[in-house]
């Protein structure tokens, strides 16, 4: 009886903590991170003042609130900020416990020169969307596939849209490629994608300098078994290798989050027409403020070229 006792417990001592880990890295993110994310930034950045400023501008801008929903059930919001009548529509998805304007004021001020629409998603499980984790791109690629609907239900079967991803909104965009979306979408632009969620996974977990192996073991068991998706399934190579659409990858060269390699190696692997911009010097997210100019001309011909603008 005693061994069973302590059999039990050990085993309730080993599920709470593989809940508390799942819980930490993929529980719904907090709202209200402006203040966070700007400290974050500063860590990353020479110019933080700059930052800040685009960040505001881009956060003071007129939106229209808009929703859609999940494959399941949940409710899903975005901001629409309206550039130009019957022009095309870039879908932006910002990264992992981020914000639409903390990651994405650059593409919205591109799609203001551009006179681009923008839809800015707050991805699931983040401020205005409903959801109880997030999945590293896991489910979140068939949110893509939601808001592209949306968008051709909305602004009609003749819009072209782009998918666009900071960080895990680029994983997001990138595991996407492969799906069945609407012929609307010509493009998918990528800025610090990672190759599959189980790679940065075990990458972050080094870099921390936890035992990856026993670590990595907790956080796969707690996604599987608390939010029913698998860490090691197909990533955005695999997806790459598959997809038909153009792909713009970008990244910061000195970025310690998710290493420039990865954006080489999603290059490597697609099949598709392709192009990938390094950014020297720039760190994680940090390449449209580390060279504005180079990064708005790769996105600006980018777009021309997809939605054949020239």
């Amino acid at each position: 009886m005693g061994f069973a006792i302590a059999g039990a417990a050990l085993l309730a001592l080993a599920l709470l903590t593989v809940y508390m880990s799942y819980k930490a890295v993929f529980g719904r993110a907090a709202t209200k991170r402006a203040h966070s994310k700007r400290a974050a930034q500063k860590r990353l950045f020479s110019v933080p003042d700059e930052m800040r400023r685009r960040i505001d501008e881009a956060a003071a801008l007129p939106y229209e609130a808009v929703h859609t929903t999940s494959h399941d059930g949940l409710k899903l919001a975005a901001r629409y900020y309206h550039n130009a009548d019957n022009a095309p529509v870039e879908v932006f998805f910002h990264g992992y416990r981020g914000s639409p304007c903390g990651d994405g004021y650059g593409h919205l001020a591109i799609c203001r020169q551009l006179g681009i629409n923008a839809l800015m998603v707050d991805q699931r499980s983040h401020d205005n969307s409903e959801g109880s984790a997030l999945s590293l791109g896991i489910n979140e690629k068939l949110d893509c596939a939601a808001w592209a609907r949306y968008c051709v239900e909305r602004f009609g079967d003749d819009v072209k849209l782009a998918l666009v991803g900071m960080s895990m909104g680029a994983g997001t965009v990138l595991m996407a490629s492969d799906l069945e979306l609407p012929r609307n979408v010509k493009g998918i632009v990528a800025d610090c994608g990672y190759t599959s969620p189980r790679d940065i996974v075990r990458h972050v977990l080094r870099a921390m300098k936890l035992p990856v192996g026993l670590a990595y073991f907790a956080l796969s068991c707690g996604a599987r078994l608390f939010g029913g998706f698998d860490l090691n399934g197909s990533g955005a190579i695999d997806a790459l290798a598959r997809t038909q659409l153009p792909v713009l990858l970008l990244h910061g060269e000195r970025d310690e989050f998710v290493p420039c390699s990865m954006s080489v190696e999603n290059y490597n692997a697609a099949a598709s027409r392709k192009s990938l911009l390094i950014v020297p010097e720039a760190r994680h997210c940090g390449s449209f403020l580390a060279d504005e100019p180079a990064y708005t001309r790769a996105v600006s011909a980018f777009m021309d070229s997809i939605f054949e603008r020239r």
